[in-house]
């Protein structure tokens, strides 16, 4: 992402989920992915995964960026 390429970054973040699905940094992980997708304008993915964030991490210590990026869609 700091490079400018989110497709890339989205790309790293699923083979880290593909490794580690429910490790320790899943749902930094997640919040990174919605992130990525947003940079590539890929609302529907973002919006996607931001349901199930919501749902997996309800109360985890990045439901404040998660709500942010549902904002940012919602303009």
């Amino acid at each position: 992402m700091s490079r400018g390429h989110p497709g890339e970054a989205a790309q790293a973040l699923m083979s880290h989920e593909r490794r580690f699905p429910d490790g320790q940094l899943a749902e930094e992980r997640d919040v990174l992915l919605i992130e990525a997708y947003l940079a590539a304008g890929s609302a529907r993915l973002a919006r996607r995964r931001i349901a199930q964030s919501q749902t997996s991490h309800p109360t985890g210590a990045h439901r404040a960026r998660v709500a942010e990026a549902l904002r940012s869609l919602r303009g």
